[in-house]
């Protein structure tokens, strides 16, 4: 077995100083953790999801608006979706259902990417849900609002400043 050269151990250490440098910085500002806005897209994609996981179940039939939350329930590993990650007071949840969805087929839907299902909202309340009128403006993500769409993608919106 021949020994390494010099130049072999100079790229060993570049490589090993390059990682440090990039793995370094990370780790130090805390930028590896979610920030939750993050989160709350995620949870409105879970919630999304369980949406229509429960409509295909239940012959293309989204939940009923008074329940929905505890008709998804089954369809989520976690029960903290249904919580939004700025609401600190325990029993408030932040996500509310487009009402006009309610007990309704799927594809009576014309567009399943621009229907709203699933949204921020200024209705903390269990279960909450309006035909998508209780957005937060400004919204609590850095001014912008998660919404889950029926074709199951979420996106974040900003609102025009009221007056």
């Amino acid at each position: 077995m021949r020994k390494p050269l010099l130049w072999e151990w100079l790229v060993c250490l570049g490589i090993v100083f390059c990682l440090v440098g990039v793995f370094v910085p990370i780790t130090a500002c805390g930028c590896s953790e979610a920030s939750p806005g993050t989160h709350c897209l995620s949870n409105s994609k879970q919630i999304a999801l369980s949406l229509i996981i429960y409509a295909a179940d239940y012959d293309e039939r989204l939940p009923d608006r008074d329940a929905w939350m505890d008709l998804a329930t089954p369809y989520t590993k976690n029960q903290e979706i249904f919580v939004d990650p700025e609401i600190r007071v325990k029993g408030q949840h932040g996500y509310a259902f487009d009402s006009r969805l309610s007990r309704k087929k799927t594809d009576q839907f014309q567009s399943p990417a621009t229907q709203s299902m699933i949204y921020d909202s200024i209705n903390l309340a269990r279960n909450a849900s309006d035909p998508f009128a209780s957005l937060p403006n400004p919204g609590r993500h850095k001014g912008r609002n998660s919404i889950g769409y029926l074709d199951g993608h979420v996106k974040r919106v900003a609102l025009p400043k009221t007056p």
